[in-house]
């Protein structure tokens, strides 16, 4: 039996720190999500997203982006632990052209950027797709001799399955798609399959022969994405909150971006009240997920 010491101070150093951020966080904290319409409607806001110590803080503003960092950073120093500056930064969400800075208590400022990895996936959806296809790739190669060696073509699947594909698919569930990134990963998912099974592109293997009942990746991607939304609407937690959520304040001009609620709802042909419904409804949603017509 293999013990691990490590595993009894991680979960105290997480009990801590949870403790830490409770101090810390007030009840306006937060992104907004819905605005307080009346004492019995109050505001839905979302303060901050944890995992072990990768901290994710959200605000409206950069001043209450400020105050809330400052607070966090006294309440978490009070328990021995330091906001580590040079590894943390900050995202604006539609930032004015010369957004003001964000400082730790120490006067460092904190370094802005277009996207940031959490968890192991960005939040730009192109980004981490390619990112995604780049590391399946890198897993792909590494096998290579596997692929070279006498084995049979349903045990170089399996390891693919397992060793490329679940790379690539990691943090798909999030993904919103569009036609062109649907193609990119169908095109290079074509492409790794015909390196597992050293299918050259002069032969005749057609894409049918090749896939040999296989689904397209972009359809396993949908039926992931699918089922973690039903699961997520069908409990009471802020994650479905979040997941229909529909911005309140303006946008900015030109085409709106694509939102994986416009993706869910292309996915199954509902929109607002009747895909609530249905995605509350275990049974009838599981419908959707086997049958894209509905």
């Amino acid at each position: 039996m293999v013990s691990c010491r490590v595993i009894p101070w991680l979960h105290l150093f997480i009990v801590a720190l949870d403790y830490a951020l409770r101090k810390a966080v007030n009840t306006n904290d937060g992104l907004t999500l819905r605005r307080r319409q009346s004492s019995r409607h109050p505001a839905v806001v979302l303060p901050d997203l944890d995992f072990a110590d990768d901290i994710c803080l959200f605000e409206d503003t950069i001043r209450a982006a400020q105050d809330f960092l400052h607070r966090v950073e006294s309440a978490t120093q009070e328990i021995g632990l330091f906001l580590n500056a040079s590894k943390t930064m900050v995202m604006h969400i539609n930032p004015p052209v010369d957004p003001q800075v964000l400082k730790a208590r120490d006067g460092t400022v904190i370094e802005q950027v277009s996207d940031f990895k959490y968890l192991g996936s960005f939040s730009n959806t192109a980004y981490d797709v390619s990112h995604r296809i780049g590391l399946a790739w890198g897993a792909s190669h590494s096998l290579r001799k596997v692929w070279k060696a006498p084995i049979q073509n349903a045990t170089k699947i399996k390891v693919f399955r397992s060793s490329v594909e679940s790379i690539l698919l990691y943090g798909s569930d999030s993904w919103s798609l569009t036609k062109t990134l649907c193609k990119k990963l169908d095109g290079n998912y074509t492409r790794l399959l015909r390196t597992t099974l050293n299918v050259d592109w002069k032969s005749h293997t057609t894409n049918t022969q090749l896939y040999n009942g296989l689904p397209r990746i972009t359809r396993v991607i949908r039926d992931r994405r699918l089922a973690l939304a039903g699961h997520v609407m069908r409990h009471d937690e802020m994650a479905g909150r979040v997941l229909l959520w529909r911005p309140d304040d303006k946008r900015r001009r030109g085409r709106p971006s694509l939102t994986l609620k416009r993706v869910i709802e292309e996915d199954v042909g509902l929109q607002d009240g009747d895909l609530l419904s249905v995605m509350r409804d275990r049974a009838a949603w599981r419908n959707f997920i086997v049958s894209p017509e509905g």
